[in-house]
């Protein structure tokens, strides 16, 4: 019998983009973002694609919203409130304003 964690996704949005990202998809953020995304972060292992504009918030899965960060920034955008600024591929990451220590 096998079991799947998680519901594979079966439609496409609006655009056309598929929810799951595409091998190609990845070679591409790979080739742009040989380090992780955030300024002045020279990280170049355990990088992880990700959505600039969340999936849940209307973002959606093409080249133009995808980006690689290390698993630090990767966290602080995810969980601990950071937002995402500038435009297409030159973008950073900045703390909220309550940050006491941002880097």
């Amino acid at each position: 019998m096998r079991s799947t964690l998680y519901p594979r996704p079966t439609s496409r949005s609006a655009s056309g983009s598929s929810p799951r990202r595409s091998a190609r998809r990845e070679r591409a953020a790979e080739a742009r973002y040989p380090t992780c995304g955030v300024r002045g972060c020279a990280n170049d292992r355990f990088l992880q694609t990700d959505h600039v504009v969340a999936l849940a918030d209307g973002g959606l899965t093409e080249d133009g919203n995808l980006w690689r960060l290390c698993t630090f920034h990767h966290d602080k955008k995810t969980y601990a409130g950071w937002k995402v600024v500038g435009t297409t591929h030159n973008w950073n990451l900045v703390p909220p304003d309550n940050d006491p220590d941002p880097p």
